[in-house]
């Protein structure tokens, strides 16, 4: 049976003690030669660590060592944060204000997000007619805050930009704003908007929409080294290509799902015990089932022979590296895999509600 696309919006959701060095003297008797040798190899092994543990470093459980990474990365983007408000205190410039905000938003803290906004309007301000395509940048980052009024004006804005990540942002705001409606005109009108910014996505780039929907929950299947590359390679051709890579690609895709993963608003299980997930892009809770059908519903079934054969070839264009190609070629099969797993695990929930509901009706009838 085809798959229908229905919204889906549940109220869950989508980083030492130095032996002691002692002289022994020319006159020492074999003796006191010998205690000192013991004293030594005694100091030494105080200070000597378990193998494969670094002394130097007081806890080093699993958790320890991602902790130590993250921050020392942290640190990293910071000095490189700070050189660039130095360059900015001497000279303005469009380009360098949008690497600071790059910095701002891969630190993913809340603290930096209010200076990356401030970083990209500024941009605006200066040069309203966005040669350097900030408005790409900061689109999607008022998304993830639910500034949906000015992601709505910045699009509004700039209608004239029919780019991926414009479309994409359209798709996630029509999406919100359906979750919002009152009435079923709204929620009709909504809709429509969202099908059609679907339709648009999907004929500028399918593998985006393939992409965007596997990654909505926050994980996925592109390597993070992969990742790196291609959002180094896009922040050094900012001068030059406006910052984005060839329309329709495996870089635009593979780029687009991580400027909007986790999109569903779903944090991770850690994060939720822990306490520190942060509702980030609110207003999309399950998103990522409805992008999932639609995404699936372009394509027959798995063993079905309706619907187009889905892809298992990825289409590049003329910039995209035949290295990050073949990533993408070698995950496909898996990214579909999870859109089947995402539409499967949302039916088996509202039945099971639906099951809750009816058995509570049930028992009302009974009492």
């Amino acid at each position: 049976h085809a798959l229908r696309p229905v919204f889906f919006f549940s109220a869950v959701g989508a980083w030492p003690a130095c032996p002691c060095l002692v002289s022994v003297g020319p006159g020492a008797m074999p003796g006191a030669e010998k205690k000192t040798r013991k004293e030594k190899a005694a100091v030494a092994a105080k200070g000597r660590a378990a193998p494969g543990v670094n002394k130097y470093m007081p806890d080093q459980s699993r958790n320890a060592h991602a902790s130590i990474a993250a921050s020392s990365g942290a640190q990293k983007l910071l000095k490189r944060a700070a050189l660039l408000q130095t360059l900015l205190a001497r000279k303005e410039s469009a380009e360098t204000r949008i690497r600071l905000a790059e910095i701002w938003i891969e630190l993913n803290q809340s603290k930096y997000h209010g200076a990356a906004r401030e970083t990209l309007e500024t941009c605006l301000k200066l040069d309203p007619g966005d040669a350097m395509c900030a408005r790409r940048v900061l689109a999607p980052l008022l998304l993830s805050f639910g500034e949906h009024e000015a992601a709505a004006a910045l699009l509004a804005q700039y209608s004239n930009d029919t780019s991926a990540v414009m479309v994409c942002c359209g798709l996630l705001l029509s999406l919100a704003e359906h979750a919002e409606a009152e009435g079923e005109e709204e929620e009709e009108e909504s809709q429509a908007r969202a099908e059609s910014a679907f339709e648009r996505l999907f004929a500028c780039n399918w593998q985006a929409c393939a992409l965007l929907a596997a990654t909505a929950r926050g994980e996925s299947p592109i390597p993070e080294q992969t990742v790196s590359e291609l959002r180094e390679a896009r922040i050094a051709k900012l001068a030059s290509a406006g910052g984005w890579p060839e329309v329709g690609g495996v870089s635009e895709a593979i780029l687009l799902s991580e400027v909007f993963s986790g999109c569903a608003g779903v944090g991770g299980e850690e994060e939720e015990a822990e306490g520190t997930c942060e509702d980030s892009w609110p207003g999309l809770e399950g998103a990522a089932v409805w992008l999932s059908a639609m995404t699936l519903g372009k394509y027959g079934e798995a063993g079905e022979g309706g619907g187009c054969a889905r892809p298992a070839r990825a289409s590049a264009a003329r910039g995209d590296e035949k290295r990050h190609v073949r990533v993408l070629e070698a995950v496909l099969g898996e990214v579909f895999e999870e859109l089947e797993m995402i539409v499967v695990e949302a039916a088996g929930e509202d039945e099971e509600e639906e099951g809750e509901e009816g058995g509570e009706e049930e028992e009302e009838g009974e009492a």
